[in-house]
């Protein structure tokens, strides 16, 4: 059996592949994956695995997002966190659920699935997998954690806890810590909304995404827009007018 894995934590990785080893199956594990950017791209470039392990949160995003960019043919195991009562919905056609720490005799039985159904095996469905993250969604809101960013000829894993803010500049985003460094990532300002918690990030203007912890200080401007000092930076932040009200309610919950 052809298996991919897809989890940015070494430790759980290294887990799951001593049990499938393990599991009296034969397996080969054709590559394992750690952010939604590089499960794109191998699933671009490489025929279908047999069977495919993902877990749900990436440093770099949700492992859905590999479904809207490239087109996953194989059956899915999701590992995952969340409880047994919000993911009851994952028990449809060719995707499956395992709940962290993967417990052998669970994985003996998604194994087993998967072979009743080869023969007639389908991919999941992209639009499925949609109504499975929006009911996920609606039960256990979940925001983005870390970010995966590249450095040089590595990458770096940023905490959201050591983000200043997000900002666009020439049709770029940047992701800046509380240190002021400064990295270049591939998500838009309207898309990093929804992913981030909004009770810690405040959308202040187009160009600007802040952090709670990063305000130092807030002060009237004209026309009811609003100055914001940005601590460990020179720079000035405006919010404007539209967003004033809101800005300050948002700081004052």
């Amino acid at each position: 059996m052809k298996v991919v894995i897809l989890e940015d934590e070494l430790p759980a990785a290294r887990a799951l592949e001593r049990l499938l080893r393990d599991s009296g199956v034969e397996i080969d594990i054709l590559a394992s994956l750690n952010s939604v950017v590089a499960a794109v791209n191998w699933f671009s470039s490489n025929p279908a695995p047999d069977l495919a392990f993902m877990d749900i949160q990436l440093g770099d995003g949700l492992s859905f997002e590999v479904f809207e960019k490239a087109d996953v043919q194989c059956p899915v195991v999701f590992t995952t966190a969340y409880d047994a009562y919000a993911i009851r919905a994952f028990k449809v056609n060719s995707i499956d659920y395992l709940l962290k720490p993967v417990d052998p005799g669970e994985l003996a039985l998604s194994l087993s699935k998967f072979n009743r159904l080869h023969a007639h095996r389908t991919p999941p469905a992209a639009d499925e997998i949609r109504d499975i993250l929006q009911n996920l969604q609606r039960q256990h809101p979940t925001y983005r954690s870390r970010f995966l960013v590249p450095v040089r000829d590595q990458f770096l894993t940023i905490p959201v806890e050591e983000i200043s803010h997000f900002r666009s500049e020439h049709k770029n985003t940047y992701l800046v810590t509380h240190e002021m460094r400064k990295h270049a990532i591939n998500d838009a300002l309207e898309d990093l909304e929804n992913e981030l918690d909004p009770s810690l990030f405040f959308r202040v203007n187009r160009q600007y995404l802040v952090a709670y912890r990063s305000i130092a200080a807030v002060h009237s401007f004209f026309s009811g827009k609003l100055r914001a000092y940005l601590r460990g930076s020179s720079e000035e932040v405006m919010v404007s007018r539209e967003r004033a009200v809101k800005f300050k309610q948002w700081l004052d919950r």
